[in-house]
């Protein structure tokens, strides 16, 4: 992971929920995740699949303590924590693939990125307001 700070930025000190989140990177989880959505999702020509994996998304999120939504025509899926207030820091990816493709790395890869994030956060407990995925 990168991350960029501007140059004017200065570092005070550690933000020790960041340190904690980061050790809570599982290796295993996101391999499972990328096993459990690797099968062909496509919108439109696998729309079972797709839709399947999209419920898969939201149940894990709602394991987490999310309240997790579907939204558009698309079916987003939209987590948040419970009575969250912005500003928010906004984690995403994309669940379908091409057609009759798995998909591990387009996109299964970035959604256990996503949800590990997702899990990290809400293990480390951040105040509501400073938390969204």
């Amino acid at each position: 992971m990168k991350v960029s700070h501007s140059d004017k930025a200065e570092l005070r000190s550690r933000d020790t929920n960041v340190i904690e989140a980061f050790e809570r990177v599982s290796t295993s989880y996101l391999s499972q995740v990328v096993d459990t959505i690797s099968i062909p999702r496509h919108a439109l020509a696998e729309p079972a699949a797709n839709s399947k994996v999209a419920s898969w998304i939201k149940a894990e999120l709602e394991s987490f303590g999310y309240d997790v939504r579907f939204q558009g025509e698309h079916n987003n899926v939209v987590a948040t924590p419970p009575e969250a207030v912005g500003p928010f820091i906004l984690v995403g990816a994309h669940y379908d693939s091409v057609p009759k493709c798995p998909g591990a790395d387009d996109n299964a890869s970035a959604v256990a990125v996503m949800l590990m994030c997702a899990k990290a956060i809400a293990q480390t407990n951040p105040s509501p307001s400073s938390q969204c995925v």
